[in-house]
């Protein structure tokens, strides 16, 4: 196989992984907007709307572009259902990833960032704090989005002659007469075919 077609091969992971990172991106970002605001820890409405909201974002930047063919409908559609599917993530990711974050406030350079100082001695949880659970959700649905707009590898094929039959229209009592299989019946068939142009040509 070429070396292009192995980087094909590879290419929905490549997808995914640029998806996931445009999530973690969008929703740190939202996160972060939260604990400026003191919302660190939010409570389940407020993190079920920012869920939605992120959702909706991760929707713009992930999958199809908006100029492409369909690609503001799809658009919308995404949106739509993010921000039905968003909320229903971030119950799964308070539920279960209560995991313990390390003291943020006292990382190097963490501490200055707005809203940090007052999470000092707080404890937090991966599915409770707002930035890692909102990325978490937007990571999630920016994955499945690009993923989902990879479109199929297409199988390298020969391109068809003129006058060539596929070998499942070969007669088959020609190919028991002559003891040739179907592909060496088309191979013959496509150099009398070409031999009879170039005779047509002169």
């Amino acid at each position: 196989m070429p070396p292009l077609g192995r980087w094909r091969t590879y290419l929905p992971v490549f997808r995914l992984l640029f998806g996931i990172m445009k999530g973690l991106f969008v929703g740190s970002l939202v996160g972060g907007v939260l604990v400026s605001l003191g919302l660190a820890q939010p409570g389940a409405w407020v993190a079920f709307g920012a869920a939605a909201l992120v959702a909706a974002l991760v929707a713009t930047i992930a999958g199809k572009k908006v100029w492409e063919k369909d690609g503001f409908v799809q658009l919308m559609l995404k949106a739509v259902a993010g921000a039905l599917v968003g909320p229903g993530l971030m119950w799964l990711v308070r539920r279960f990833l209560v995991m313990p974050l390390p003291e943020l406030a006292s990382l190097p350079g963490v501490g200055q960032l707005p809203g940090m100082q007052a999470l000092q001695g707080v404890s937090l949880t991966v599915g409770g704090f707002a930035m890692t659970s909102l990325a978490i959700v937007a990571a999630v649905l920016g994955g499945f989005y690009d993923l989902d707009n990879t479109a199929p590898l297409a199988t390298a094929a020969p391109a068809a002659r003129k006058g060539a039959r596929p070998k499942s229209a070969i007669d088959p009592e020609l190919a028991a007469l002559t003891g040739l299989d179907a592909s060496e019946i088309e191979e013959a068939e496509s150099a009398t075919a070409d031999a009879a142009t170039r005779s047509k040509k002169r």
